[in-house]
């Protein structure tokens, strides 16, 4: 670059920083705006013909379009002028990501352009011209598109030249460098190097000395266009203006700059109107593209105050943004639309990019969102401490950038006049991403999950200051919300017929906004249906990529281990393709996961979100029990509410408000503190309030209150995940559940009728389901007993008041037997295929489809017996201690004949003559014991030994066995080492069980005679309290209908609902029955004397 050129605006770059004296003085330009010259340049038609030769452009302008790779001096010294303001101007106004675009080869290259020889020999560029060119859409729609690609000037414009040059094109349109200096004239009101330009435009000396150039190959426009700026700036402080721009006074300078600029960008939006097909050159294209983006950054370096002088500009206290905003003159696409219509199917996309606001609410560490995270943070291996450090700044970067947030949302809706655009802006958000609560949805059609979870945590700082009491609880069912919910959203105790029959009976529909609605609860159910939208499925997602991760790493190890196996096999290449294949997914997916724990696994946003459910729970429990102000419609909080005292609730007297309302909000809560609880415990401990545990309390001592028994089930899932036996980190936040009033007073009967109710969830799958939930009241419920002596206390009270406890047992029998049995089968087939394996021999004659038949079954039945075997351990567990305080609900009639059968089946597998096919290798594999098993069902015996027991015994004719309880008090001796009373003990209760069985083989010959109408009609045997079942007309025995009806309420012969209250004794069949055995027995008297 000449030295000349350099000083020329070092010098002037001096004086706009203030640092030198005022320059020459200029002639005072019009202050008339500039007429549109007229169009030189015949525009090609649709059918392909070539434009007027006058309009070609010679190789030597094609390549003066070039950028030069090396940058210019003067770019250099204009960035060490304002690099100390320009990161933060640029993020003031969002123009971090949105450089100054060059014009170069390699953008020009990329477009579907065509080179054609002109008759002059020199080369031509064309652009094909497209058949649907006047689509309505205009070149300055797509100015956020337009990036920069690196730079193409030298040798790289020789590349280029060479390879577009062809013989012949369809359609072209050409242009010369004389029309791009008239568009940079016309655009910027300035003189450069042509005589045509109006007197009233500037006339720039010191950028035309700079770029002598114009016409030469290497000139780069980029450059040009940001000399125009600065030197037209310059010019403006001097008292110099443009045409079209007011001369004002020097406190008005910046003002006026910024109007300038303004009309400067209208008018690059006027060129591309005027001139539609040359604008869609790629030269002039990206030449109007650089043009828009160094307008946007110069406002934002004017806003500033880069470019004043203290003498100037000092006294500016408003920003020179404010007037065009409240006049509303600012030029379309310099402030783009608050809410634009959609596009495309992807409106949840598109909010996210075409709002002004979208485009902060993008930032995100999430991969899928923003690739350059993971490649920069989380790309190779690294230590966990250094990923937990990067994570923690990263975390800490989004909590500033979402405050933030905060703030410029709070200060739009601090206003009334902008309040209501915000909110429906909001409502819009929401509105467009619906289908994120899908389970499968397209991503590419939704908001991400970062934008998202921005969203989010600018309604849950918004939300925090919401008061519950203003709170309108009918919000849903309002016309005027800002929340439509799906037509099919489940309700929880309501169907979608009885919500209209309800909202036709109340006067709670409103038509217009305004009416009894205020912002506290407009913001409080769009922040309600914000969880609902982002986090839920955020976690899905994140607990979706952790299973495929762990599938993907399974996959791995299992080629990696088996390798020496296929490595020489035919299908060893296509296992190597699939080994790399999957490790490259799982170092992908792991970089991804990184990602995910950093916006995700954040303790601030995670906190917030339990303070705002915590004001659900609030909220959804006063709902529930009915406290709600009839005026206003919102719920009435008491200082000092006893809720223990109120429950348990009544199941016919739920409050329509509460049954209304979508299932989605307890759902959301479960699988939140579920999430919560496995990945940050503590944090879930510290911040889980009262007002949440009340709520999970009452809810799961309610059940009637939901048509769904799996919300019931997860809340008492997680109080199973708080309990120490399953972490010890919520040990603070188990010690508060257990001592809560509600939960000494009434949880344990609530677990123990639940634990009977979900026999019969509705759900395909609720025979297994069953067992899962179970589980987990058995772990609450075995806490509850060893660590508090009030719940202890509790349960015992229970087993003496009623029928639950009854039912209670039932169930528990029915699943150890379901449980052992499986278990146990499962054992023998594993002991089976064990021993073919170790026979090799055996093995290896059975063919490979055999072996792998065997192997695959193999692997199924070692996963069942390890569920089943874990599951029966807890059930007899329960049976175990449960036994040690409690005896007469185990031994009443219709119980204790099928616990002595279910005792006396499974000691004789594990003590009879086929007990060794439960022998299996490494038994701790399966959680098999069973020495502890046998224990334990013989301490069952000696819990509850008595004659009705002994009877009981008795009674099983399948499996007692005077052998069997030999054998097992040998083992008592031998293998457990019990002590000599116990040992005493279950040899006499055995004697006293075999005592009642010959004394029921004598019986029986008495009876075998009697007739039909005595016989039970399900069992055959002898009725002893016959009852007549009132739905059917029968007559069976109590005992045998009693213990049908705690398994299925319903008659056995025609399935109508049946109860045991209803139930009529036959007292003159129980007489005859007891007439006709003194008879029998008077007779086997008379003959025993003769």
């Amino acid at each position: 670059m000449d030295p000349d050129q350099d000083e020329i605006r070092r010098k002037r770059l001096a004086r706009l920083g203030g640092a030198g004296s005022a320059g020459a003085n200029r002639a005072q330009g019009g202050d008339k705006d500039q007429e549109t010259p007229k169009k030189t340049d015949q525009e090609g038609s649709n059918n392909g013909s070539s434009a007027s030769g006058g309009d070609q452009i010679t190789e030597e302008a094609v390549q003066s379009m070039d950028t030069s790779p090396v940058k210019s001096e003067s770019g250099v010294k204009r960035h060490n002028l304002v690099e100390a303001h320009i990161s933060k101007s640029e993020a003031s106004f969002g123009l971090a990501n949105a450089p100054a675009v060059d014009i170069k080869a390699d953008t020009v290259q990329n477009q579907s352009m065509e080179t054609g020889a002109s008759q002059d020999g020199g080369a031509v560029i064309s652009s094909q011209i497209s058949n649907d060119f006047d689509s309505g859409v205009e070149t300055m729609m797509e100015v956020d598109e337009a990036t920069s690609q690196g730079s193409g000037c030298g040798s790289e414009k020789k590349e280029f030249v060479e390879k577009r040059q062809r013989t012949s094109s369809s359609a072209s349109y050409e242009v010369t460098p004389k029309q791009l200096r008239n568009s940079l004239e016309n655009i910027f009101r300035v003189k450069l190097c042509s005589s045509s330009s109006p007197s009233s435009n500037l006339d720039l000396s010191d950028t035309t000395q700079i770029h002598k150039d114009l016409a030469d190959e290497q000139v780069c426009y980029n450059d040009v266009i940001a000399d125009i700026l600065t030197e037209v700036i310059f010019i403006m402080t001097e008292g110099t203006y443009p045409p079209g721009v007011a001369k004002k006074s020097a406190a008005s300078l910046q003002d006026s700059i910024v109007a300038y600029l303004f009309n400067c960008y209208e008018r690059i939006a006027e060129e591309e109107r005027t001139y539609k097909k040359r604008a869609s050159i790629p030269v002039v294209s990206d030449l109007m593209t650089s043009a828009l983006t160094q307008v946007l950054q110069f406002t934002s370096l004017v806003l500033q105050n880069v470019f004043d002088t203290e003498n100037n500009v000092c006294g500016i206290a408003h920003s020179a943004l404010a007037k065009p905003l409240l006049e509303q003159t600012m030029p379309m696409g310099f402030l783009p639309l608050w809410m634009p219509g959609t596009l495309s199917e992807a409106v949840g996309r598109e909010i996210t990019t075409t709002t002004v606001l979208g485009p902060f609410l993008m930032i995100s560490v999430f991969a899928e969102e923003d690739p350059g995270v993971a490649e920069k943070h989380f790309s190779g291996k690294q230590a966990a401490s250094l990923v937990r450090s990067i994570a923690q700044q990263l975390q800490s970067e989004m909590e500033f950038m979402r405050t933030s947030l905060h703030r410029i949302f709070h200060a739009i809706l601090v206003n009334s006049s902008t309040r209501e655009p915000v909110l429906q802006f909001l409502r819009e958000i929401l509105k467009r991403n619906q289908k994120r609560e899908q389970m499968q949805v397209n991503e590419r059609q939704v908001a991400g999950d970062g934008f998202m979870l921005n969203f989010l945590s600018v309604l849950q700082h918004l939300a925090s200051k919401v008061k519950m009491d203003k709170v309108d609880i009918y919000y849903l069912q309002r016309e005027d919300n800002l929340i439509k919910l799906p037509d099919d959203t489940t309700r929880l105790k309501m169907t979608e017929a009885e919500l209209q029959e309800w909202l036709k009976k109340e006067d709670i529909v409103v038509k217009k906004r305004g009416k009894g609605l205020n912002f506290h609860t407009d913001c409080w159910y769009l922040t309600l249906y914000a969880h609902h939208l982002s986090i839920l499925p955020c976690i899905r997602r994140y607990q979706r990529r952790i299973r495929h991760l762990r599938e993907l790493q399974k996959a791995v190890d299992e080629l990696e281990k088996t390798e020496t196996q296929w490595k020489n096999s035919p299908t060893a290449m296509r296992n190597r393709q699939i080994l790399k294949k999957y490790q490259s997914q799982v170092k992908k997916l792991s970089k991804s996961k990184a990602c995910a724990d950093t916006g995700l696994l954040d303790q601030n946003l995670i906190t917030r979100c339990l303070q705002f459910y915590s004001s659900v729970c609030e909220f959804l429990l006063y709902n529930m029990l009915g406290k709600v102000n009839k005026e206003s419609g919102c719920i009435q909080k008491s200082v000092h509410e006893d809720i223990s005292s109120q429950l348990p609730l009544n199941a016919n007297d739920i409050p329509n408000s509460f049954a209304a309302l979508p299932e989605w909000a307890i759902d959301d809560l479960a699988d939140f503190l579920l999430f919560a609880m496995q990945y940050l415990p503590q944090l879930v401990s510290e911040n889980v309030d009262q007002n949440i545990l009340t709520f999970l309390l009452v809810l799961v001592c309610s059940p009637s209150f939901f048509n769904n028994p799996y919300l019931v089930s997860k809340i008492v899932e997680v109080f199973f995940v708080i309990n120490p036996f399953v972490q010890d980190r919520t040990q603070e936040l188990f010690m508060r559940f257990m001592s809560h009033p509600v939960s000494e007073e009434h949880l344990p009967s609530a677990l123990m009728t639940f634990y009977t109710e979900v026999e019969q969830t509705g759900a395909s799958s609720e025979f297994y389901d069953k067992f899962t939930i179970r589980y987990h009241i058995s772990i609450i419920i075995k806490s509850m007993w060893d660590k508090s002596q009030v719940h202890k206390l509790a349960i015992i009270n229970e087993s003496k008041s009623g029928k639950h406890f009854v039912k209670f047992i039932n169930m528990l029998m029915n699943d150890t037997t379901f449980l052992l049995d499986e278990a146990m089968d499962a054992l023998k087939r594993i002991h089976e295929v064990q021993e073919e394996m170790a026979n090799r021999a055996k093995w290896i004659k059975q063919t490979n489809e055999q072996r792998s038949n065997r192997l695959r079954n193999l692997a199924q039945d070692e996963r069942q017996c390890k569920s089943y075997l874990t599951l029966a351990r807890e059930t007899v567990d329960m049976f175990h201690y449960l036994s040690q305080d409690i005896k007469e609900p185990f031994l009443r009639p219709e119980l204790s004949d099928r616990l002595a059968a279910m005792l006396n089946f499974n000691l004789k597998q594990l003590c009879g003559t086929k007990c060794k096919n439960l022998k299996v290798k490494t038994p701790e594999k399966y959680n098999w014991e069973p020495k502890w098993l046998l224990s334990h069902l013989i301490d069952l015996y000696l819990h509850l030994d008595s004659e009705l027991l002994a009877a009981a015994l008795a009674n099983d004719q399948r499996s007692f066995s005077m052998e069997v309880f030999e054998d097992a008090a040998n083992r008592m001796r031998k293998s457990l080492n019990r002590s000599n009373s116990d040992l005493e003990q279950f040899r006499a209760l055995a004697r006293k069980a075999h005592e009642v069985v010959l004394a029921n083989m004598k019986r029986d010959e008495d009876y075998d005679d009697a007739p039909d109408e005595f016989i039970d009609p399900m069992m055959c045997e002898l009725m002893e309290d016959p009852v007549l079942l009132p739905t059917s007309g029968k007559i069976m025995d109590r005992k045998h209908i009693n213990r049908h009806l705690l398994s299925t309420p319903n008659d056995p012969f025609n399935r109508q609902p049946l109860t045991e209250e209803m139930l009529k004794p036959d007292i003159e069949l129980k007489e005859k029955i007891e007439k006709w055995k003194r008879e029998k027995t008077r007779d086997r008297d008379d003959v025993s004397s003769s």
